[in-house]
């Protein structure tokens, strides 16, 4: 059964991955450092790109686990495919939208 969910959660997830991206890890902002750290620690570029540079993909990762944790048991293979989907190009839109990244 669909609901409201079905749309809330991939906006949900761009928008803490615009807010993590642009604002919280940002030079000069709250979370700075953590991006050094975590680059310190992870050398596999593509783990610090998804954490740190693509909004989108970020975006994808978060609501690929949320499904994994939450509803992969509940509906059926197509529900948590179209809600990764939609997440990923919700995340490109706002970043595109409001940052021009």
């Amino acid at each position: 059964m669909l609901t409201l969910d079905f749309l809330e959660i991939p906006i949900v997830c761009a928008i803490i991955a615009n807010v993590w991206i642009h604002l919280l890890t940002a030079p000069g902002k709250l979370f700075e450092s953590a991006e050094f750290y975590t680059k310190k620690i992870i050398k596999n570029k593509k783990a610090n790109t998804v954490l740190f540079d693509c909004p989108a993909c970020l975006a994808g990762q978060l609501s690929l686990w949320y499904v994994i944790i939450q509803f992969f048991f509940y509906y059926g293979t197509p529900y948590p495919i179209v809600l990764i989907f939609s997440s990923i190009f919700f995340g490109a839109l706002f970043s595109k939208m409001i940052y021009n990244a």
